[in-house]
């Protein structure tokens, strides 16, 4: 059972990365690709902007055809999370199905994310199976931003 807010990859392979987002009333798990989008670096910068400013930025996953974004968002002093699903990669306004949603402290949100990414950036071959490049120093500044909450 997961308390709150649970972020989990799985292992890479040959460009293909499992996601998991769960709670205690849902999961969601997908497997995205590398391309076309630079996913790991738009969450990082992401989770960064909205500690910020509580401001979304665009989070893309493309599994081949569904793709998924994320949105970050600010009510009152809850911090949430929608996950919109598309049919394929032509995000057409109308076509996206929320699939998942969590909402609570900023804390649990930012921090769930930053646990699964730092335990992602210390895997070996990371780089050469995702084919991207870990986005170390987003890392860098999201960990100051978090220390800071």
């Amino acid at each position: 059972m997961y308390k709150n807010f649970c972020v989990r990859f799985g292992d890479v392979n040959h460009g293909w990365l499992t996601v998991k987002l769960i709670t205690q009333e849902q999961e969601l798990s997908f497997a995205a690709s590398y391309t076309p989008y630079d996913s790991l670096s738009e969450l990082v910068d992401g989770l960064s902007l909205f500690l910020q400013t509580g401001a979304s930025k665009l989070v893309r996953w493309n599994t081949e055809p569904i793709e998924y974004e994320f949105i970050f968002s600010k009510c009152d002093e809850q911090a949430q999370l929608q996950v919109l699903e598309y049919a394929s990669s032509q995000q057409n306004e109308g076509t996206a199905k929320p699939v998942f949603k969590f909402s609570g402290s900023r804390e649990s949100l930012t921090l769930a994310f930053w646990r699964a990414l730092r335990d992602l950036e210390t895997r070996v071959g990371f780089e050469q199976e995702w084919h991207r490049s870990f986005p170390k120093h987003g890392m860098q500044l999201l960990g100051q931003q978090i220390h800071n909450l």
